[in-house]
């Protein structure tokens, strides 16, 4: 099994990576922008993982994650989107700035990700799609708007992308953490 992880280098992501590698068979593939990070844990990982350090937010991001995974390993069986961030402050203090950066990363990037590797995923089904988005989409706090809104997409698209992908044997799942 082919499993890419975006936000490989820390956090959720890292933790997907150990729990995955555990699996005989599995092979990863490490996305994240902390390219030591990436190169340190592939070479940790009891599983073969090959990496890739880039921006998401990158135009070109999509297109090299794709032919990294093409050149690599040829197919793809689950995309884990855990890349994102946040910076807080309130909607006074970061305005429309800290939505669109927020939004560009936590969103946009993860949709471009997926329509670049969905024909792949749909030519390797059965597999699937994992968005991590948080509860955050669902009770937002102050000072933490932008956050809750881009998660909150996330989440919506994520439940319309279920029923679209469900015929083409791509299962697509929502993990929401807590605060």
């Amino acid at each position: 099994m082919i499993v890419l992880i975006t936000g490989a280098s820390s956090g959720i992501g890292e933790a997907a990576a150990w729990r995955f590698a555990r699996e005989p068979g599995t092979e990863l593939v490490l996305v994240a922008r902390r390219e030591d990070r990436l190169r340190e844990l592939a070479a940790r990982l009891p599983a073969p993982a090959t990496w890739l350090s880039v921006d998401l937010t990158e135009p070109d991001a999509p297109e090299r994650v794709l032919a990294h995974v093409e050149e690599h390993c040829g197919r793809l069986d689950c995309l884990v989107n855990n890349a994102g961030a946040a910076w807080r402050g309130t909607f006074e203090e970061g305005g429309w700035e800290n939505v669109r950066r927020t939004m560009k990363l936590n969103f946009d990037a993860q949709l471009r990700l997926t329509e670049a590797l969905l024909p792949l995923l749909r030519k390797s089904a059965p597999s699937s799609i994992v968005n991590v988005s948080s509860t955050a989409s669902r009770i937002s706090r102050p000072g933490a708007g932008a956050y809750s809104a881009s998660k909150y997409a996330l989440t919506g698209w994520t439940d319309s992308l279920f029923f679209e992908e469900r015929p083409n044997g791509v299962h697509v799942g929502l993990v929401m953490p807590g605060f």
